[in-house]
């Protein structure tokens, strides 16, 4: 519990609670603010529809896709930020994405570097203050980053590329 409470980017959940959501939401933005895009990966455990997914939405077009995966194609690491959806990866360094559906096909990597932390104390481990340590709490937060740049493989074609 504690090794989670003071990292709040961690999958904070288990795949065996009902009624469950969790997300990260992993915001790109070129340096000349051309382009804005958003990645969230999560799970989304309702009870007749359990499944994993990434969403994507672009800050030019304002739209939005939801890609579904089924739930054994969610993986994470109870010590750090390490999520895997299908065969994207979402890491404190960076993303791998990797998304063939009916509405989207797209591949890329965007490395993420000068990464500027949000601050952390013994009495707020987080953007979440001392709620953090009200259990039962419906809804988390955390921030990883509140600024940092974006590298890789061409990233800007990367984002450019979606729809």
């Amino acid at each position: 519990m504690c090794l989670r409470l003071f990292n709040p980017e961690v999958f904070q959940g288990n795949l065996r609670k009902k009624h469950y959501f969790e997300g990260w939401y992993f915001k790109n933005v070129t340096r000349d603010l051309t382009y804005t895009f958003s990645f969230i990966p999560g799970v989304s455990l309702v009870e007749n529809d359990p499944h994993a997914f990434i969403q994507i939405m672009s800050g030019h077009t304002g739209s939005t896709d939801y890609i579904r995966y089924p739930l054994d194609e969610f993986r994470w690491d109870k010590r750090r930020l390490f999520l895997q959806v299908g065969s994207s990866t979402f890491t404190w360094n960076g993303i791998i994405l990797n998304i063939e559906s009916e509405s989207i096909n797209l591949t890329g990597q965007i490395d993420f570097n000068n990464m500027i932390n949000y601050p952390k104390s013994i009495f707020s481990p987080g953007i979440m203050g001392w709620y953090s340590f009200v259990p039962f709490m419906e809804c988390n937060r955390g921030i990883v980053s509140v600024n940092h740049d974006l590298r890789g493989k061409d990233p800007l074609k990367c984002l450019r590329d979606l729809p």
